[in-house]
């Protein structure tokens, strides 16, 4: 980021769409799934052996079981415990309503040893249950409203140029600050947006802590960031380089986790990153490995995460 001059954004040259069609293109048709929550995910000793791998059973929300070879957790920490402990944690153990039943099969009920049993058990409850979100101590970002209705949020006399210019149009209470007043302006950056048939018709915003003003609007949906950006705090950086690393390849080299909550700093790249890492410990090349640059972060985030097993 350039200190002296005003920085400039980039994003991609096509839509979000074209970018993941790209990426799964090679995958066999119908294997690449959308709207398909996980609720519980089973191991299954091959043999009924201690020692043998797992047949892993994905129960997903609709009902639907699939057997699997290999899993990749690559959602909150909080979901991880729902999934593979049958535990809340986190705020979702804070919202009415919410129960979930213990999973009995969840790869440690059949390990090598009592005393790797009792290890593993130990860091996963750990890295699940102690892993902060940003939500859990500050509720600016916990839920947003969807909608075009510039006119409620931002002032007539900057209305303009923050719908063409600008990614956020952000008010302070000053009694107040932590009363913070967030509008992300979507329509001036998103690729989707910028075709010539499109821009400048209709504003696209997600705004939080304005339900007053937008209580009486028409609005499109609520978005929530709850379990989006993990704390950057000593703890995390701590599980991220020293206990994350232990469950990587556990459950016989069978289940690995990646995203924000395995890794230091909260950012967006490196938590895909660190999916291309442990698809990697699967048998999938790095696809960026022409950059020398992009394959000097890719080495320096395996290495990390991988630290325990190097």
């Amino acid at each position: 980021v350039p200190f002296n001059s005003v920085p400039r954004m980039k994003t991609w040259k096509s839509n979000a769409n074209d970018i993941i069609d790209k990426m799964t293109s090679d995958f066999p048709a119908g294997s690449c799934r959308t709207s398909c929550g996980v609720e519980k995910v089973e191991y299954f000793p091959k043999f009924g052996t201690a020692d043998a791998p797992f047949d892993i059973k994905v129960h997903d929300e609709d009902g639907n079981v699939e057997m699997f070879d290999g899993v990749i957790f690559a959602c909150s920490a909080v979901a991880m415990n729902q999934i593979l402990h049958g535990k809340l944690s986190g705020s979702a153990a804070k919202m009415p309503g919410q129960f979930a039943l213990p999973n009995h099969k969840n790869g440690l009920n059949n390990p090598e040893s009592p005393w790797y049993r009792r290890m593993l058990g130990w860091v996963e409850e750990q890295v699940f249950t102690r892993t902060m979100y940003t939500v859990d101590r500050d509720k600016t970002f916990e839920k947003g409203t969807v909608h075009s209705v510039a006119h409620a949020v931002i002032p007539d006399q900057f209305r303009d140029e923050v719908l063409a210019d600008y990614c956020n149009y952000i008010e302070v209470d000053t009694e107040k600050p932590q009363n913070l007043e967030n509008t992300f302006v979507i329509s001036s950056w998103a690729p989707t947006a910028q075709a010539p048939s499109v821009k400048g018709k209709l504003p696209m915003l997600v705004t939080y802590n304005a339900e007053d003003k937008l209580e009486k609007e028409e609005t499109e949906w609520t978005v929530t960031s709850r379990e989006a950006h993990p704390c950057l705090t000593t703890w995390q950086m701590f599980a991220s380089n020293a206990l994350w690393p232990l469950l990587q390849g556990t459950r016989h080299g069978q289940t690995y986790f990646c995203g924000s909550a395995c890794t230091p700093g909260n950012g967006h790249d490196l938590s895909f990153l660190s999916g291309l890492v442990v698809a990697s410990q699967l048998g999938a090349s790095f696809p960026f490995d022409y950059d020398p640059k992009a394959k000097a972060d890719f080495d320096r985030l395996r290495s990390m995460m991988f630290s325990v097993w190097q």
